[in-house]
């Protein structure tokens, strides 16, 4: 069984500083003697040695080998040498002799006891003590593991414990190999940092890379580049993934003309997903979400701080010694070179300390311009559709007209930050100043450039205060706080212990921003209020002394020291006042009262959609009218007299003409009268006949009707200088044109007269019989008997048959043939169209007889008509359907 605590105390006896003189007799010029000092530390050992063999003397081992009492070995190294002497109590001294060797060893080990300076001038230090016999059976030391021969483990406070063999282990103080200075390519001092076993240190070059402006990029080696994006872009990513889920990404937008700004940092690290950036589009504060989730500051959970730094935010994983800040669409990204060094890509490029290889694509290949690097990083984004999936190309803009620039950037290379330049270059800070004020002018965007680089010089322990040299670029701090350029990073609070306090004295880390006046100090780190007594803070916000009384959310509220601070107790109220609500509409309602806001009353409450509004119904001549009453939710409705005239179930406003019977021959108005109840009344006249009817027109009697009404009887015809009252359809002939005519007609119950033009019919003298031409009625057209047309009787012969029986031979037959007159045209008398119709026909006919054979050889008589004699006349022409 092995026992893991047991106490191993090794004695450290005496270290002796000699200096020599480099000439034959050597004599010491100074000595140093340090005091023995005793070193405990927990050592695992065996609770029972394994077997060994023993002997009454005892032996050191040197080289490996066990030596007997009064051996000294020697080991050269170059012109210097060191004499392994084994004393006669078994210690084992080392002669260094680092500036010639003796010709030969000493031939006599004294004791440890009885060495003294003058005897050795050299350094010695004690190795060993050792008073048991070396194993022999077996080469490793047998412990809780075991180790195996010249294998070194490290023990407390720096002590290295090396096996020699056989359970003999040396222990001495861990040596520092010597450290070799180096040179940041990034101009950044290079940092002390402890060697994993905390016992020695090296120097690094700080892993920093920045982005700040519109926006331009420092890597972490220090290459300097502007790159206008618009999307969302990889920071740092590890080359090879050996940290779980670890990257740093920034989206941008377009702030400008050809420029882009930051506008979110986005952080992963394993589950958790940070995200900061502003609460809105249109704000400039800034907000930290943890997966998606508002998360309030501090924040802290598993290996990740988030803090406030200035008017920005800086997130820490304290496991990894990871570190970035994110204020006024600036950051900063500081890695421990130990993790990260030659594994980081992105934007930010591979923290070498060399920068030829910062821009290195996405692809691995390395190019001379970063700003076409870092198109290739491009982040997908289902916010914005805009960006492509990859991007390989960049632009590069200058100022349409000549720049001007701002002479804010003066300060970066002035006096203001002489003290500055001397420990972090300016130029690259300079330049984006310049380039900030000529793209995005008259933004004061330079005022974020000149900000980073005074956090820059802050960084290294040099406060600068150059806001007061430019008003342009003010910090508005709230009423409670004032301005201070360089102010404490953490600020102590009331709930900050004694040791936390010492401890963030003693680091004096330093940021700008807003802080608590001299005299106050924040109330906690969740509570940002400034108190100048640490009392308490209630939930409103509102400092409070020890043994204050306040009233809070209708609690008597007292502040006391220890427990929860705040202490409450509900207020007591008198008995609560209580109305009957018995009208319609009201209701009981519980409120607040008004002379004390923390208790209660029940009050009638007016709502009147309670209310029926049942609207009384009215007579002839009275309407309704609703008013309120004092008291009253609903209003109180009733009949009340309308100012008109009601008669026959009619009502009449004022000044209006009241029906009257006709057969009563009288008129009736509705007229003012103060008399009447109503100011109303009808009153009547008889009603006056003086009717004239004009020409044309008759007075007659009709029944409604007290003087009878005027009726057109004739249309009224001017012929010339005579006026002519024409019956319906009477015909009147202008004087002296017979072929123009007047014509009384009735159309939509009145007469008009129209005027019509006799069109008459072609008139061919040649075709009338002599002596028969004449004048037609209206005395307009000409008419006559015309000559005989080529209507006549024609003579022809032909069977006749009847019933299969025929006569004997042809019999003379006649018959009319030939045409007749006939017309259609337009009749202005008639106002349409006149027709004339006539036929061949005959005038005279004769019956006669004929006898017909029959097939049965019988015959029969047959009577026929004979036409005698024909002519044209006239009949009736068919109207077209």
């Amino acid at each position: 069984m092995y026992n893991n605590n047991i106490l191993c105390i090794v004695h450290i006896m005496l270290i002796i500083s000699v200096i020599t003189a480099t000439t034959t007799t050597t004599t010491p010029t100074t000595t140093t003697v340090q005091p023995s000092t005793t070193v405990t530390c927990t050592m695992p050992l065996m609770t029972t040695m394994p077997a060994v063999s023993l002997s009454t003397e005892c032996y050191c081992m040197i080289g490996g080998e066990p030596y007997k009492p009064g051996t000294q070995k020697r080991f050269y190294s170059g012109d210097s040498c060191s004499d392994y002497i084994c004393t006669m109590d078994c210690q084992v001294l080392i002669a260094d002799y680092f500036y010639s060797c003796p010709s030969s060893p000493k031939t006599s080990a004294p004791t440890t006891s009885s060495l003294s300076t003058k005897e050795l001038s050299v350094t010695t230090k004690e190795l060993l003590t050792g008073t048991n016999p070396p194993q022999t059976t077996s080469g490793i030391c047998t412990l809780n593991p075991p180790r195996q021969h010249n294998e070194t483990w490290m023990l407390c406070d720096c002590m290295m414990a090396r096996c020699i063999e056989n359970n003999l282990v040396e222990i001495t103080p861990k040596l520092c190999d010597p450290r070799t200075d180096i040179t940041c390519t990034n101009e950044l001092p290079p940092l002390n940092v402890s060697d994993s076993d905390g016992c020695c240190w090296h120097w690094e070059c700080p892993c920093e890379c920045k982005g700040f402006g519109d926006p331009h990029y420092v890597t972490f080696d220090g290459t300097y580049y502007d790159f206008q994006g618009e999307c969302t872009y990889v920071l740092v990513e590890e080359i090879k993934k050996e940290i779980e889920n670890f990257g740093v990404y920034v989206d941008n937008y377009n702030c400008g003309d050809y420029v882009a700004c930051s506008r979110n940092l986005i952080i992963h690290y394993k589950s958790e997903k940070i995200e900061i950036g502003p609460e809105s589009l249109v704000s400039s504060s800034l907000q930290v979400m943890v997966n998606k989730d508002i998360v309030g500051i501090p924040y802290k959970k598993n290996e990740v701080e988030i803090s406030r730094f200035g008017r920005g935010y800086v997130v820490e994983i304290t496991t990894l010694n990871v570190k970035i800040k994110f204020e006024d669409e600036s950051f900063i990204i500081s890695l421990p070179y130990g993790h990260f060094g030659n594994n980081t890509q992105g934007l930010c490029g591979i923290c070498s300390n060399n920068k030829s290889d910062d821009c290195m694509l996405r692809n691995g290949t390395v190019i001379d311009d970063c700003s076409l690097m870092a198109a290739s990083w491009l982040v997908p984004n289902t916010n914005k559709p805009q960006c492509p999936s990859t991007k390989t190309t960049t632009t590069s803009y200058t100022p349409v007209t000549p720049c001007i620039p701002s002479s804010l950037c003066e300060l970066i290379t002035g006096p203001t930050f002489q003290e500055c330049n001397f420990v972090l270059t300016p130029d690259i800070y300079y330049q984006a100043c310049i380039f900030d004020s000529c793209y995005v002018p008259d933004s004061n965007i330079e005022c974020k450039t000149i900000q980073l680089y005074a956090s820059l010089c802050l960084d290294q322990g040099i406060c600068i205060d150059w806001r007061s040299k430019a008003p342009a670029c003010n910090i508005s701090c709230p009423p409670e706080k004032v301005y201070l350029p360089c102010g404490p990073s953490v600020t102590p609070t009331c709930q900050t212990t004694p040791e936390k306090e010492a401890l963030i004295k003693n680091e004096n880390v330093l940021s700008e921003g807003c802080f608590c006046p001299n005299g106050t100090k924040p109330f906690s780190p969740t509570i940002d209020v400034c108190v100048a007594d640490c009392g308490c803070i209630g939930p409103d916000n509102i400092p409070r002394q020890f043994g204050e009384i306040f009233e809070y959310n209708c609690e008597e509220c007292v502040c006391r020291e220890g427990g929860v601070g705040i202490f409450c107790t509900k207020m007591t109220c008198p008995m609560m006042i209580v109305e009957v609500c018995d009208l319609e509409g009201f209701y009981p309602v519980t409120q607040a009262r008004p002379d004390n806001p923390c208790c209660e009353e029940t009050i009638c409450m007016c709502n009147t959609s309670r209310c029926a509004n049942t609207l009384p119904k009215c007579d002839l001549g009275y309407e309704v009218a609703g008013g309120y009453a004092t008291g009253h939710c609903c209003p109180v409705y009733k009949c009340v007299p309308k100012k008109v005239c009601v008669y026959r179930n009619a009502e009449y406003l004022l000044g209006s003409p009241v029906f009257s019977d006709p057969e009563n021959c009288q008129v009736c108005i509705c007229s003012a009268d103060e008399t009447n109840s109503q100011g109303v009344s009808i009153s009547c006249y008889p009603q006056l006949c003086d009717i004239v009817c004009p020409t044309g027109f008759e007075l007659k009697q009709k029944p409604g009707q007290c003087c009878g009404v005027c009726e057109q009887t004739r249309c009224v015809v001017i012929n010339e200088d005579t006026v002519n009252l024409l019956k319906p359809e009477e015909i009147l002939p202008l004087k002296n044109d017979n072929c123009t005519v007047y014509k009384c007609i009735k159309e939509d119950n009145r007469l008009i007269h129209l005027v019509y033009k006799i069109t008459c019919p072609l008139f061919f003298e040649e075709d009338c019989e002599p002596g028969t031409i004449h004048l037609d009625q209206s005395g307009c057209c000409k008419l006559c008997i015309p000559q005989e047309h080529s209507c006549k009787l024609q003579r022809y012969k032909d069977y006749l048959s009847y019933d299969n029986c025929r006569s004997p031979e042809k019999i003379e037959l006649s018959r009319c043939t030939g045409a007749c007159e006939a017309y259609s045209m337009y009749s202005p008398l008639s106002r349409n169209i006149a027709h004339k119709c006539s036929c061949c026909k005959e005038l005279k006919t004769t019956k006669k007889f004929v006898y017909l054979d029959c097939p049965d050889g019988n015959s029969v008589k047959f009577r026929y008509v004979d036409v005698d004699e024909c002519n044209c006349v006239e009949t009736k022409c068919d109207q077209l359907k």
